[in-house]
């Protein structure tokens, strides 16, 4: 019962910066299943946030990419702005960004979700729209509603979702068996992140496993 967000956004953060684009993932008998929410104009904002809170009421987890820092304090500043209830956000949250940074970051420096990707999971994106350019793509849709520059939007925003489904499953068999682990210096960070919330006997499994 756990749920993957991600939000496509018109910047980077600021009073006037709206989610456009709301990703839902989770796992069902049948597979992965990912719903998107898009809003095709300003005014359908509040028909969005519904769909939202509708889906975040259905589980009892939440996971994002760096969702603490960005993703659920927009969510929560727009929800406020349309005077509708937040309390949907209240679920207890894996932030993977800084779950990531303590396993891999001795060793891979920068962590973002596409170099993950490419080195931790060994699965490199092909032709994917960069974050950067999203907003103007967007904003081109909104001048020309051409529904077609959303595709890659969509593309790009899908499988952010499924990637976070992958990396928490991967981290999870790791941290089940560190043996796994081919580089040291992951051995190590596991061994330190173990430390550090007082699973002593699993932290000293690490460091011999060096």
């Amino acid at each position: 019962r756990i749920l993957y967000l991600d939000t496509e956004t018109t910047g980077l953060g600021g009073s006037g910066t709206v989610a456009f684009l709301v990703g839902l993932g989770y796992l069902t008998d049948n597979g992965f299943e990912v719903h998107q929410f898009l809003m095709r104009d300003y005014p359908e904002e509040p028909y969005l946030l519904r769909h939202v809170a509708a889906g975040l009421d259905r589980f009892d987890v939440l996971c994002t990419f760096n969702g603490t820092t960005f993703d659920v304090p927009l969510l929560e500043s727009r929800f406020l702005m349309n005077r509708m209830d937040r309390k949907c956000l209240d679920l207890p949250h894996l932030d993977l960004l800084h779950m990531c940074r303590r396993l891999w970051k001795l060793r891979l420096g920068r962590c973002n979700l596409g170099r993950l990707e490419e080195v931790v999971l060994g699965k490199p994106r092909q032709d994917d729209l960069p974050g950067s350019e999203v907003p103007q793509r967007y904003f081109t849709y909104l001048k020309t509603k051409q529904m077609s520059l959303l595709d890659d939007i969509l593309k790009h925003n899908a499988q952010d979702i499924a990637s976070l489904c992958v990396l928490l499953n991967h981290m999870a068999d790791l941290y089940l068996h560190p043996e796994k682990i081919r580089f040291s210096e992951d051995v190590y960070s596991m061994g330190r992140a173990l430390e550090r919330i007082n699973k002593t006997e699993n932290a000293r499994h690490c460091y011999r496993l060096r």
